[in-house]
């Protein structure tokens, strides 16, 4: 399982995995970026969080930024407090979103 680092705009560093289809799909807390690998780094272009993965409230956002960016992948990370994933999500600069 690849991980990908952002750093915040607080010096935060947040590491999260790619969404791998359905079998990754579970009622959990998750903040998630939809991002692009670069030659030498990721473009971070959207977040948000959920309190649950498997209700796919990402997926507008998802298909927003697959417009411009087809190859573009789901990437999230696991939490458990609900104010945990507002502020990551609020410390993370997308590009778009």
């Amino acid at each position: 399982m690849t991980r990908v680092e952002f750093r915040g705009q607080s010096g935060a560093i947040y590491s999260f995995v790619r969404l791998e289809g359905d079998q990754d799909l579970r009622a959990v807390g998750v903040t998630y970026v939809v991002a692009e690998p670069g030659v030498d780094d990721w473009r971070l272009l959207g977040v948000g969080h959920t309190n649950n993965l498997a209700e796919k409230s990402w997926d507008g956002l998802l298909a927003k930024v697959r417009d411009a960016h087809p190859g573009a992948p789901l990437l999230f990370r696991l939490n458990v407090s609900r104010s945990i994933r507002e502020a990551e999500a609020d410390d993370l600069k997308p590009v778009l979103n």
